[in-house]
């Protein structure tokens, strides 16, 4: 939708979408769904009114004067509705430094183990330890198979 359209298109697209989208007539799972037709109500709630409307509207052009300066990337996800009422989610992939920032956790975490199994390998500690609970006492098994 345009940012210049009037409160009838407005009205008709909520009106179109909120069929679409309904969890009582969409072949959409009934949690998306419903997820779905709360975000067009709320859109609809938000633009519906020409007060809001207007202050969405300023907003909308600060956030892009302030994305032209900042440079800002595109948002993790967005859902995509197709024609047929379908929603998809579309995932951005990582970038290089996600990748790093993993990479980095992945080697602390392999150090973090090396280092606690050294210490007990020095401290001559068992890797492995059996919990007491588990333990059968051999004395009490011999004297119920003698009696």
């Amino acid at each position: 939708m345009s940012e210049s359209a009037d409160s009838e298109t407005i009205h008709n697209s909520f009106r179109r979408l909120s069929k679409l989208l309904h969890p009582d007539t969409t072949d959409l799972p009934s949690e998306l769904a419903a997820k779905e037709f709360q975000m067009v109500c709320e859109a609809y709630e938000e633009l519906g009114d020409p007060r809001r409307r207007k202050l969405y509207d300023s907003i909308l052009v600060g956030s892009r004067s302030l994305d032209r300066c900042k440079n800002l990337r595109e948002p993790q996800s967005f859902v995509f509705v197709s024609q047929q009422g379908r929603s998809a989610e579309i995932r951005r992939q990582l970038s290089g430094g996600e990748w790093f920032s993993l990479l980095l956790l992945g080697i602390a975490l392999a150090l973090c183990l090396i280092f606690v199994l050294g210490v007990a390998l020095i401290q001559d500690r068992e890797l492995q330890i059996i919990p007491n609970w588990l333990i059968v006492d051999q004395t009490s098994i011999n004297t119920k198979i003698s009696n």
